[in-house]
Parts: structure tokens; C-alpha cells; sequence
């Protein structure tokens, strides 16, 4: 009998974007990883997915996108330093 393996096939933005969620996970253990932590910031976290998906895909997200994302990562560090870091 075999071994189950899972293969993850990933661009470098999108393996830069998993360390990211990782990193944010074991600083402020909010459960990123499993779908949890506040809302605002998986917000965040979902519109920069979709704004790097655009940028290397040949896309060029909207002028408004940019701000957007700007504001929802405004809200994201305010609600992750609201949290005291666990390292």
C-alpha cells in the first residue's frame, strides 16, 4: 500500500501570499489558516489574493481597487495590533 501524498503546485506570489496568512497566524494566532481570525482582515487577505491574481495574470486591477485594498489593509493592521503578538 501507498502513502497519501498531497502536491501543492503554486507561483511564487501565491506561495509568498501562503507564508504570509502562516506568518500572521503564528504571530497573533487567529486561526487564519482554519478560516477564523477577525473578519476585516481575511477581507483583506482575500482582495490582495484576488489584486495579485490580476497583476500576474495580464490583469491591471481599477484605480478604485488599489484603494480599496489600501483602506482594507488599513483596517486589517488596526484590528492585528489591536491583538497582542503571542511571539
Amino acid at each position: 500500500m501507498g502513502t497519501p501524498v498531497e502536491v501543492q503546485l503554486r507561483t511564487s506570489w501565491q506561495q509568498s501570499w501562503t507564508d504570509l496568512v502562516e506568518q500572521l497566524d503564528s504571530d497573533y494566532d487567529v486561526g487564519l489558516k482554519h478560516e477564523g481570525g477577525p473578519e476585516v482582515v481575511r477581507r483583506y487577505l482575500a482582495a490582495f489574493a484576488y489584486a495579485e491574481d490580476r497583476r500576474h495574470t495580464g490583469g491591471v486591477p481599477e484605480e478604485e481597487d488599489d484603494a480599496v485594498l489600501a483602506a482594507l489593509e488599513a483596517d486589517a493592521i488596526a484590528a492585528l495590533t489591536s491583538r497582542q503578538a503571542t511571539s
